[in-house]
């Protein structure tokens, strides 16, 4: 049991401090907004960037605690096949789902970034954090997304995940790491005993904070690859 979010993020820094320590390479992504800020508690004793993925999941009709998927700020969709067949979806009400769910992915990500680029991914050691994974449906969207710009490598931290969704996902990805595996799993909200909705005044401040921990080194990264576009790029801590 966490007490909140932010202990969550903060036992999870200490608990994979080895694997989480940075030669330079290191981005972290949060999933909104519930991951934001375990994410932020790992990037700032970390010094780490911090950027989002916007992933909204695709509930099935009448039943939105049940998610059927997950679909990216960039289109990057996640089905759960059985389910699909189960609710007896045709392709129209599919598609109508999961353009509806994106519509919302793209708007959050304009919100929560502000007028911040995101960063860029190519090459990069990704550290993809959330509150918790019951389905894995989010994570496995972001996942397809990010291996899309070719990173180095691709870890995912969570304090709790469902022993179904760590299956699914282990093989995946270079590293699955958690705190906690429990064999009952019925939602996130559980393991924690302060669980409000994060909001997006919330994540824009924790996210506004990491942006000007790590500004002036990823300035300064920019005229590296600038000045060495025919050589590999020193990479410097961020």
């Amino acid at each position: 049991m966490f007490k909140s979010r932010n202990e969550a993020g903060k036992l999870l820094a200490e608990e994979f401090k080895d694997k989480i320590l940075d030669d330079g390479n290191k981005v972290v992504i949060a999933l909104p907004r519930g991951g934001v800020p375990v994410a932020y508690e790992i990037a700032k004793r970390f010094v780490l960037p911090l950027d989002i993925i916007c992933v909204k999941k695709i509930t099935a009709p009448k039943n939105q605690d049940l998610a059927i998927g997950a679909v990216t700020e960039s289109g990057e969709i996640y089905y759960n096949k059985e389910l699909v067949s189960h609710f007896g979806l045709n392709e129209l009400q599919l598609r109508r789902l999961t353009n509806e769910k994106k519509q919302e992915a793209i708007q959050q990500a304009k919100l929560l970034r502000k007028k911040n680029s995101p960063i860029d991914l190519s090459g990069r050691d990704i550290l993809i954090v959330d509150d918790g994974i019951a389905t894995g449906a989010k994570v496995k969207a972001a996942i397809k997304l990010i291996k899309q710009h070719k990173p180095n490598q691709i870890q995912v931290l969570t304090p709790v995940c469902s022993r179904e969704a760590w299956s699914d996902i282990t093989n995946t990805v270079d590293d699955l790491l958690v705190l906690e595996t429990p064999h009952n799993f019925l939602s996130v909200a559980e393991f924690y005993l302060d669980f409000p909705q994060v909001s997006n005044t919330q994540a824009q401040e924790f996210l506004e904070e990491i942006y000007f921990l790590t500004k002036d080194e990823r300035k300064y990264e920019q005229i590296q690859k600038f000045e060495c576009e025919d050589e590999p790029v020193r990479k410097v801590r961020k």
